[in-house]
């Protein structure tokens, strides 16, 4: 019984089971006709107990979007479940569903159609909030990877479009490894940077550099706190900086200023001082030795050379001793110790005492400035320090020398500003660029001039057709043709109505309105009205010297004081300014008048210049002489030509040759030479039948000749 009734069991659980997977069959063949209705009721019904198929044909149906059941977020729902149900079955039953056409390549093929389908959708009105249910729904998508793209990107502009520093690091905590990350971090770095450089303070840019020691603007707040720091370029700013940002890199740079402050002379006491205050000056001991060689006077010499019959150059001392021999093709003047030197068409620098700091190796080669000197290799300026190490690339097309620590550069033909560590603080935007003054730099581009200061900042706009540097707070403007005065914030001080300005002098500045001109104080208030003639020739004269000033009026000349009072009248042709109390002043002749307009010297003169020495330069019949302050003649005319007396001797010219003359009128080197050039109170150069030497006026000897030489 119990056996026939086990038969009888298993029996009709065939019948169900061929049953049922005609049931699932009918449904896959509805499906098939595109009968979505019984399909999906079948699909329902055998779900729990057949999941794998009727998942499958499910998804199928929802993700089909030619019927009514479309809904792709279900259908990826069912396939995940049959995905995972398909995934853990052992290989007979998935055997037994390929039947209904559910093999590996089907189920690869569904997956790919409800990614496509739902990755279409998103991509008619993409958002970061779908692009990132995508990833997170769909991680294994071949446009998962385009999602995250998208999204990074949507993501990215949409922290650039709230600019601010919050955005930027929620964009770097969602999005480590977005692609735009290397340029987030850069904009965070400098967002970050100018929330602390608002404030332009030493101790924002400290905090600053103490926070975030691995941001690429360190060196630039470094450079903020020294500029900040040593704005009034002083020995006491330099040394303030020195001693409390020890770390900062531009300390080796303030020592150098500090030194060359302090030791500006270089005189012993001044030296000596340094040594007291500063022990601790990194390079004390070369200072030293650098200063003994300062002491030393060289003067250049020539000599034959037997070797190559060429003329070589080289150093004389004060002794008139060779102090460096003969050894170059040309050389240039000794500038902070160290002068240029020609060598097989190179050029290079030496010391005093003949050392070779830097070889002649480079194509031209400018004066040493604050330690730094502009070189030239292959067209291209670079910059070397004193011992030839040459500190920046050579790309640049021009260079300047450095003033307080910048450097004017030039590429690509625009202009901008390194400092001494050759960075530009200031890129090259501009058509020209000028050296910085008190902090302010002129500038031009587009034929417009404007200021901007060592940040960069436009501090005053690029409006003007021309514009002057600034002295004393003020500085001369031009727009449309008119000149005014500005002061340093671009408030205007005096209105563009003028037709002219003059630099100041003796605190006075000379305007001109309708070819008349007077003078404004620094106030910019008119001292002076403009009642005085324009000439050419006038603009020369009016400025203040000594009190006084040279105008005209009613076609005459006349000196006024400051107050626009009369000194001399209004009755001269032409005037010079005052000196020594003395003024040459002309009728139809030239002659000498004091401020008093007492006649010191007769009007019979065809020139008369300024005094000089206590000698006034002056030309008769073609010939020159001197008159003294008394208006005796002291020196008879009959020179072709004469200098002024400087330091008691002048240079005198008879038929193309030249003389020495001291002021009491004693010829001390006679008029024989083809050039005689004043050094110093101390020293002549003289040449003669293209020979040369030095001769010391006071000791009335030479110091040294040229071989060969007769005089």
């Amino acid at each position: 019984m119990k056996l026939r009734f086990l038969i009888l069991l298993i029996l009709f659980g065939l019948l169900s089971g061929v049953t049922q997977g005609q049931n699932l069959k009918k449904a896959f063949e509805a499906l098939e006709i595109y009968n979505y209705f019984k399909a999906k009721e079948i699909f329902e019904k055998k779900l729990k107990k057949h999941p794998i198929p009727c998942s499958f044909g499910l998804s199928s149906i929802y993700s089909t979007n030619d019927n009514p059941f479309f809904n792709i977020d279900i259908a990826h729902a069912f396939f995940v479940n049959m995905e995972k149900s398909y995934d853990s079955m052992d290989s007979k039953y998935k055997i037994a569903v390929v039947k209904y056409g559910i093999d590996t390549i089907e189920i690869h093929k569904l997956k790919l159609k409800i990614d496509s389908v739902k990755f279409y959708q998103i991509s008619l009105n993409p958002n970061i909030e779908t692009l990132e249910s995508y990833i997170h729904v769909y991680p294994d998508s071949r446009y998962t990877k385009q999602c995250i793209r998208i999204r990074d990107e949507l993501a990215f502009k949409q922290s650039l479009t709230q600019n601010n520093i919050e955005s930027l690091k929620e964009f770097l905590q969602k999005y480590p490894n977005a692609k735009q990350v290397a340029e987030v971090e850069e904009l965070y770095d400098k967002y970050l940077f100018q929330r602390y450089a608002n404030n332009n303070s030493i101790a924002s840019y400290d905090t600053f550099i103490s926070r975030h020691p691995e941001s690429a603007y360190i060196r630039q707040a470094q450079d903020s706190i020294f500029y900040i720091a040593t704005a009034d370029k002083s020995i006491s700013s330099f040394e303030t900086f020195i001693r409390q940002q020890k770390s900062n890199p531009n300390v080796a740079y303030a020592w150098e200023q500090l030194y060359l402050l302090a030791i500006y002379d270089m005189d012993d006491k001044a030296f000596n001082s340094f040594i007291s205050n500063y022990p601790d000056y990194p390079r004390l001991e070369s200072v030293i030795k650098e200063y003994l060689l300062l002491e030393l006077e060289n003067y250049q010499y020539r000599e034959f050379n037997q070797t190559d019959s060429s003329l070589k150059w080289g150093f004389i001392d004060h002794h008139g001793q060779i102090a460096i021999a003969a050894n170059y093709e040309w050389v240039g003047d000794f500038h902070e110790g160290l002068a240029e030197v020609g060598l097989n068409g190179k050029s290079g620098f030496i010391k005093k005492n003949g050392e070779q700091t830097v070889a002649c190796i480079y194509d031209e080669v400018y004066p040493f400035s604050e330690g730094y000197a502009v070189v030239e290799r292959n067209g291209k300026l670079g910059f070397i320090n004193k011992y030839g190490k040459e500190l920046s690339d050579f790309n640049y097309d021009d260079l300047g020398s450095f003033k307080t620590g910048i450097a004017i550069a030039s590429q690509e033909s625009k202009y901008g500003y390194l400092n001494t560590a050759f960075d530009y603080i200031i890129p090259c935007v501009y058509d020209d660029a000028y050296p910085f003054i008190n902090g302010l730099a002129k500038v031009i581009k587009e034929d417009k001039y404007g200021f901007i200061n060592v940040k960069g900042e436009e501090v005053i706009p690029l409006e003007y057709d021309f514009v002057e540097d600034f002295h004393q707070g003020l500085a001369v403007v031009k727009k449309d043709e008119y000149f005014g005065l500005i002061d340093s914030t671009n408030r205007l001080v005096l209105d563009l109505s003028y037709e002219s300005i003059g630099d100041e002098c003796e605190g006075l500045r000379m305007v001109m309105k309708n070819n008349k001109y007077g003078f404004i104080d620094h106030q910019a208030n008119i001292v002076i009205p403009m009642l005085y003639q324009y000439k050419p020739d006038v603009f020369v004269k009016s400025c203040f010297s000594n009190g006084v000033c040279v105008v005209r009026k009613n076609d005459k000349y006349g000196i006024i004081n400051a107050k626009d009072q009369l000194v001399l009248p209004f009755k001269f042709t032409n005037l010079s300014n005052m000196s020594q109390g003395i003024i040459a002043a002309k009728y139809s002749n030239w002659g000498y008048v004091n401020q008093d307009n007492k006649t010191i010297y007769k009007f019979i003169l065809q020139e008369a210049h300024p005094f000089s020495d206590g000698m006034g330069r002056v030309k008769r019949n073609n010939k020159y002489g001197f008159v003294n302050k008394e208006g005796r003649l002291q020196i008879d005319f009959q020179y072709d030509n004469a200098t002024d007396f400087k330091n008691g001797y002048s240079i005198v010219k008879q038929n193309g040759l030249s003389g020495l003359l001291f002021i009491s009128d004693v010829i001390i080197l006679p008029i024989e030479f083809n050039e005689i050039e004043y050094i110093n109170k101390s020293l002549i150069k003289v040449m003669k039948n293209n020979k040369m030497g030095y001769y010391q006026p006071q000791k009335r000897t030479f110091l040294w000749k040229e071989e060969g030489a007769e005089f």
